[in-house]
């Protein structure tokens, strides 16, 4: 889940506005100045979540990029899919190649961690990471079938 990075209120609300406003195709700096003045009346506070780097209007008019630096790559997402999910419906080689994908074992384990998939600590290699996970999901699978059984 994102994070809450910034909250605007008061001026610092008008300026957000009115940059925001002011990328909008066919929005001049004056309409968009108007805009924002109004908009910032009627509303209290935004709050802007952390979802990357942002491009934001500066008093004086140059655009920037919100953050420290550009995030050139985005951060792992141990949910992007389930593994389970994966190899139910759509089997084994499926889910090899998907997690063929990940190419780091620090982001299969983190997969395997927050999947809740038993894995053996000790393996380094990729492939035997993707086996284990695979063998995990089958696991899961295979206890879910026996409890419901």
């Amino acid at each position: 889940m994102p994070r809450e990075r910034n909250v605007h209120r008061g001026k610092n609300l008008r300026t957000f506005l009115r940059g925001l406003l002011a990328d909008e195709a066919g929005v001049d700096a004056a309409l968009a100045d108007r805009l924002a003045a109004r908009c910032a009346k009627q509303i209290d506070e935004v709050r802007i979540r952390d979802t990357g780097p942002q491009k934001v209007r500066r008093p004086n008019g140059k655009a920037h990029v919100n953050g420290a630096k550009p995030a050139s790559v985005p951060p792992f997402d141990p949910y992007a899919f389930s593994a389970v999910v994966v190899l139910s419906k759509m089997g084994h080689e499926a889910l090899l190649a998907r997690l063929g994908t990940i190419r780091s074992a620090k982001n299969l384990r983190l997969l395997a961690e927050a999947q809740h998939i038993a894995i053996d600590p000790e393996l380094t290699r990729l492939a035997e990471l993707r086996l284990a996970i695979v063998r995990g999901a089958e696991q899961r699978i295979a206890d879910r079938r026996a409890a419901a059984s």
